[in-house]
């Protein structure tokens, strides 16, 4: 547990110092380059600080033990923290299109100056490396606050290739691309935010896990010595781990000790087969026509 916060954490101060940079790079060229579309995906780069700051809170409360309030520990600060972020994804979307509207129909559009075009380049790169190390760190340790953060990064992303396209038609002749960029930018934005609220919700709705995780599982108990069937198997999502409850048959002959000793065997199995099970609750019933 200490090791993945340590991951999270060094993850997170490498994208919140990154992310602060950009954004002071993307405002200052959008106001002193006469960028509308630069100077909202600046304000975008800066909620990501925002964000990552939540994601290290989340996950700081995550790693803490369970205790008499809350017996079954405090791992679903991270679900919630992921669905702040998509909250904040989702008004930051909506106002940026507002404003794009707005400046679309403003009888004054300028011509955006090259700093643009550079800052913009610059950006899309930037974006999408925090987007690639953020979610290989997500996936590596399971967390739905670090991969809700990397989507905000690729978000980014998209919002910086849409901002230079703008620039560019702008540039070219067509001053109503520039503000017409922010109405891409926020649309991603709303798509991310949409995605990520999905997703936090099931998390905290306990969803049920995969198939095909299921089905490994079920392969790994049938393999344990003494299980004659695997009658029922299910898991569900909680927060970066899974929490299984299945029911064996069992040679309805042998004594209470050697079924208590097959689900223990069944439970060491899969929690040490790295299935991200944080809980296995075997039900023990009596098979027949077994000999």
């Amino acid at each position: 547990m200490s090791e993945r916060f340590a991951l999270a954490k060094k993850v997170s101060y490498i994208t919140i110092a990154g992310n602060f940079l950009m954004s002071l790079l993307k405002i200052i060229v959008g106001i002193t380059a006469n960028s509308w579309a630069m100077l909202a995906d600046g304000f975008h780069s800066l909620s990501d600080v925002i964000s990552t700051a939540g994601v290290l809170v989340g996950l700081r409360i995550a790693r803490q033990p369970a205790d008499a309030s809350h017996p079954y520990g405090h791992g679903k600060a991270e679900a919630i923290t992921a669905k702040i972020i998509a909250l904040m994804l989702l008004f930051i979307g909506f106002s940026t299109m507002a404003g794009a509207f707005n400046r679309i129909n403003s009888p004054d559009l300028g011509i955006p100056g090259t700093a643009a075009v550079a800052a913009a380049v610059i950006s899309l790169l930037v974006k999408e490396i925090m987007f690639r190390y953020t979610i290989y760190a997500g996936k590596k340790i399971n967390s739905p606050a670090l991969t809700a953060d990397a989507y905000h990064h690729r978000s980014d992303a998209y919002s910086s290739a849409a901002t230079l396209v703008g620039i560019l038609g702008a540039r070219l002749g067509y001053p109503f691309m520039d503000p017409a960029a922010g109405l891409v930018v926020g649309g991603c934005i709303l798509y991310m935010g949409y995605k990520i609220a999905r997703d936090s919700i099931d998390n905290l709705m306990d969803a049920a896990v995969d198939n095909q995780v299921i089905k490994e599982m079920e392969i790994c108990a049938r393999e344990v010595s003494g299980v004659k069937e695997v009658r029922d198997i299910k898991a569900r999502n909680y927060c970066s781990y899974y929490c299984v409850e299945m029911t064996l048959a069992v040679d309805p002959e042998i004594s209470v000790y050697d079924g208590h000793d097959i689900a223990e065997n069944v439970k060491e199995s899969i929690i040490s087969q790295n299935f991200s099970a944080l809980e296995v609750l075997v039900h023990i019933e009596p098979g027949r026509d077994f000999h």
